[in-house]
């Protein structure tokens, strides 16, 4: 694993998404308790207009109690044209009137926000009024809705903020195993070979390239060339006239140059590969030409004192925009 500052690059990567994703849950949150808010308001305002419009039509009719039913109100009042109180829910019996507005001349309802109502006092409230027409003068019906809090229910916005919990933990799990499994050509370069590697690095050669699947080339040449060393395996890495060049050579048997084109072909194991390592695939080597063709190089196994050496051949970037062009990454397609 790669590390710096004391932080894995799986750690980073995971909180970055995290992070994106708790900026944007909270986003989501807040937009949709504000759509919710106002829906869950508009729904108690319109509840509390159909319950006053019954008492309407039974105060047109003569027929309303004194004291008529809270129902799904918090509170009514009916008001003559004198401005007296003819009846009132429980609750405000006994109570100065809740609201002084009427509808205007040219409608039947008026809605307002009116804050310290009797018996309420230090909150606001949604108050519907009707005008209602008699002989003597219009007769005003208050209803009176208290607000919705701004989080509707405890239990609305506990799934809320649950579910974007959820999504933020689904995320950070995924993000986390995508990054582990994208990390795995990278680990195995860096992990220990039962066999010494000798480095001979020529610093500023650098390559245009998918960083990844170039460590994937890199894993399936060392694999190799563990395989069949005997004591030692060396990595060489310089220039050449206008190519950047690496030399992956292993000090085992070699092999012969009638068959280094075979070990390029995918699922063909020579018979030393098959005493060595019992488990192989034979895929190896064929995914890291394959990879080095779409970087626009070459791979091919050359001369060497003792066994095997395979040279990789790649344009080198020499320009100003170093490292930022690669290529897209193509799916692998084994080990």
């Amino acid at each position: 694993m790669f590390t710096g500052s004391g932080w894995s690059v799986r750690l980073r990567l995971t909180l970055i998404a995290v992070s994106m994703t708790i900026v944007s849950g909270i986003a989501l949150v807040a937009i949709a308790a504000f759509s919710v808010h106002g829906l869950a308001g508009s729904f108690k305002t319109e509840e509390a207009a159909g319950a006053a419009l019954q008492s309407v039509h039974l105060a047109k009719r003569g027929r309303l109690p004194p004291v008529v039913p809270l129902g799904k109100t918090d509170g009514m009042q009916l008001l003559n044209a004198k401005g007296e109180i003819m009846a009132s829910t429980p609750n405000l019996v006994g109570a100065p009137r809740m609201a002084d507005f009427a509808p205007p001349a040219t409608s039947v309802r008026q809605d307002r926000e009116v804050c310290d109502i009797p018996r309420y006092p230090g909150r606001c409230m949604d108050v519907v009024a009707f005008r209602i027409h008699r002989d003597e003068g219009d007769w005003v019906l208050y209803a009176a809705a208290g607000q919705v809090p701004w989080y509707v229910r405890p239990e609305l916005f506990t799934l809320i903020v649950g579910g974007s919990l959820a999504i933020v933990a689904v995320t950070a799990a995924g993000t986390y195993r995508t990054v582990t499994s994208a990390l795995v050509p990278v680990r195995a370069i860096r992990r220990e070979r039962r066999v010494p590697v000798d480095r001979d690095l020529t610093p500023g050669v650098a390559v245009v390239g998918n960083r990844l699947r170039l460590a994937r080339l890199l894993t399936n040449l060392m694999d190799n060339a563990e395989r069949h060393a005997v004591s030692r395996i060396s990595v060489r890495v310089h220039l050449d006239g206008g190519t950047a060049v690496m030399e992956v050579s292993d000090d085992g048997a070699g092999i012969a140059p009638a068959q280094r084109e075979l070990v390029f072909q995918r699922f063909t194991r020579l018979d030393a590969s098959r005493h060595r390592d019992a488990g192989g695939t034979g895929l190896g080597l064929p995914i890291a030409r394959e990879i080095a063709h779409t970087h626009g190089g070459l791979l091919r196994l050359e001369d060497s004192v003792r066994g095997a050496r395979f040279v990789l051949r790649l344009p080198p970037d020499v320009g100003p925009e170093r490292g930022r062009r690669a290529p897209p990454p193509a799916p692998d397609r084994g080990p």
